[in-house]
Formats: structure tokens, sequence, C-alpha cells
């Protein structure tokens, strides 16, 4: 009796490691909704089947970080040339798609050189535009004495 009440445990045990943890489910799951729902593109690709393919190439995964290739092949799927998808600290963008070399208008290249400030205007007349600076590396203190100029 002792030995099929082992061999079961064992069984059910080794069921229960191979299943997919809830998180890494809901990661994919949220993930894709986005992506269908979302994506400039999205009506023309076939949902269920890259639901299906994703599933398949994430079945083992046990982590985010062992779910983000299938993920990032879904996010290639989308061809999309302005977007990125980061997932545990990896950031992934479709490098088969072709990017035209960016060319800043020349009045806000001019008025970016002078430092960090609020700029705002009218592009060709019609397009309003705010820059806002980016902080990356700047201490506490400059970042909210930016802040009080904004407000």
């Amino acid at each position: 009796m002792r030995i099929p009440v082992i061999l079961l445990f064992l069984l059910t045990s080794l069921a229960a490691r191979s299943q997919q943890p809830d998180s890494v489910r809901a990661l994919i799951d949220s993930t894709l909704n986005v992506m269908e729902h979302r994506a400039l593109h999205g009506a023309a690709i076939n949902w269920p089947a890259l639901r299906d393919s994703v599933r398949r190439k994430a079945a083992g995964a046990q982590s985010d970080t062992a779910a983000a290739p299938a993920l990032f092949w879904a996010f290639d799927q989308l061809q999309d040339k302005h977007g990125w998808i980061t997932i545990a600290d990896s950031t992934h963008y479709n490098e088969n798609i072709r990017r035209e070399k960016r060319a800043l208008n020349p009045g806000l290249l001019a008025a970016l050189r002078k430092g960090p400030r609020l700029y705002n205007g009218k592009l060709e007349g019609k397009y309003a535009y705010i820059n806002i600076h980016y902080f990356r590396d700047q201490t506490e203190e400059t970042m909210n004495a930016y802040a009080q100029q904004i407000q």
C-alpha cells in the first residue's frame, strides 16, 4: 500500500512542478491582450493562431524571463517600427523592421541646444508640441526645481 501512495505522490508533485505559474500565464495573457487591442495593424493578425503559437513557445516557462522570448516573438509579428517591449529588464524591438534615420526640425534642434527648458509651440503651423526635459542622471534637487517651472 505504501508504494502506490508514494508513487501517486511523486506523480502529482511532478505534474504540479511542470504547471506554469499563474503569474506567468497572467503576463502572457495581458501582454497579448494589450498587443491585440492597441497594435496599429492588429486587425491584420490572426490572433487565435498567434496566441496558440505564443503558448506553445512559452509552454515550459516558469518565470517572466523564460516567457520573454515568446512574447518578443509575438511583438515582432506586429511589424511595429516605433514600439518596443520590456519584460524583466530585457528590452526588445523588432530588428527586422527598417527604421528611417530620424531628423529633427531645425527650429526644435536649435531650441534643444539651449539646454533643459520647457519648449512649446506649433510645427508647420498646425501641430502643437511641448518638450519636457528628460531627467536621467540628474539629482532630486534639479528635478524638483524643474518641476516647479512646469507647475
